[in-house]
């Protein structure tokens, strides 16, 4: 991704996007970069700009909406990468404190196996509470 692709795609987030903790099961939360969008051309952009993500169609059950698709990209190590990079560009207050907590933070809640002791459960969901208050 060159600097052009990434003065676009954190616009692109910035004014569409989304950043996201997605519940995979009850102590497992995994960092997620979406944008929903009408026109898939801009999705098909975000995915090959990063190498990343797939495109699903929302289903609408009014006939009268456009077709409407979203870009999702999921994996951890992959996303606090991009968020390094996506940070000193971002201008949405929320946008830029959620993905610096994620940065800061995600690697030392997450256990690398999926087992978590008691202690380290209340870590997770404490820091969980804390991303969705930014």
């Amino acid at each position: 991704m060159n600097d052009i692709e990434l003065g676009w795609f954190v616009g692109i987030i910035d004014g569409e996007g989304s950043i996201q903790l997605d519940k995979r099961n009850k102590y497992s939360r995994q960092p997620v970069l979406s944008v929903a969008s009408t026109d898939i051309e801009i999705l098909n952009e975000c995915k090959r700009i990063t190498g990343a993500g797939c495109i699903v169609q929302k289903p609408s059950k009014n006939t009268k909406h456009k077709l409407s698709y979203t870009w999702r990209m999921v994996g951890a190590k992959q996303i606090l990468k991009l968020l390094t990079k996506m940070l000193p560009y971002l201008k949405c207050p929320k946008k830029a404190r959620r993905a610096k907590f994620l940065i800061d933070n995600y690697t030392s809640v997450t256990s690398i196996n999926g087992n978590y002791t008691d202690e380290m459960k209340i870590r997770k969901l404490k820091f969980e509470e804390d991303f969705f208050n930014q």
